[in-house]
C-alpha cells in the first residue's frame, strides 16, 4: 500500500509521490533535507552579505612613521574635489578648533576645516596646535545644528604630536 501524507493546504490525506493534492490541486512540495540545507546555507551567506556589507571598508595597515617623510603636504582644494588619491600619505599642522566624540576631531589649517579620525582617543584638546600624519580617506557630510550641510575631507590620523599645547 503507498505511504498517505497530509496536503498542507486542505489537509487531506493524499499519495506520498503524488505531484498534485487530487483534492485541491495544490502541488505536493516534499520536503527534502538536501533542500532544507541548501537554504540554510543561502540564507547564511545571505545575511553574511547584509551585515558584512554594512562593516568600515577593511582598513589599510598604519604605515610606518619613517614613511611619511614622503607625504605631501595636504591641499585642500584637491581633498575637497576627491582628486587626491585614497591612502595618500598627508602631513600638515593645524589649530583642533572641536573634539568630536572620543576618536574624532575637526582642525583649521590656515581657514581650511578638515575632519580627523583616529584609531584610539587623542591626548588633544580644543587649541592645540598639532602636527598631523595621515591618510586621505574621501570626504565626509554632515548636518549643522542650524540646518546647514557641510562637506569635509576626512584624515585618518596614524601619528600626531602636540607642537603648541594650550595653556
Amino acid at each position: 500500500m503507498a505511504k498517505l501524507i497530509v496536503c498542507k493546504t486542505c489537509e487531506k490525506e493524499i499519495a506520498a509521490f503524488a505531484k498534485i493534492c487530487p483534492h485541491c490541486g495544490a502541488p505536493n512540495k516534499k520536503s527534502s533535507w538536501i533542500k532544507n540545507l541548501l537554504l540554510v546555507f543561502l540564507g547564511i551567506i545571505a545575511i553574511s552579505l547584509i551585515f558584512g556589507g554594512t562593516k568600515a571598508p577593511s582598513k589599510a595597515p598604519k604605515p610606518e612613521e619613517s614613511a611619511y617623510r614622503y607625504a605631501q603636504k595636504l591641499d585642500y582644494r584637491k581633498a575637497m574635489l576627491r582628486q587626491l588619491e585614497s591612502g595618500a600619505l598627508l602631513l600638515f599642522v593645524g589649530k583642533i578648533i572641536q573634539k568630536v566624540g572620543d576618536h574624532g576631531a575637526r582642525i583649521s589649517i590656515g581657514g581650511d576645516i578638515v575632519y580627523l579620525t583616529f584609531d584610539a582617543k587623542p591626548q588633544i584638546i580644543e587649541d592645540d596646535v598639532v602636527r598631523i600624519f595621515g591618510r586621505y580617506n574621501g570626504t565626509t557630510k554632515y548636518e549643522t545644528v542650524l540646518g546647514a550641510e557641510v562637506e569635509l575631507p576626512v584624515i585618518t590620523v596614524d601619528y600626531y604630536t602636540v607642537t603648541e599645547p594650550k595653556n
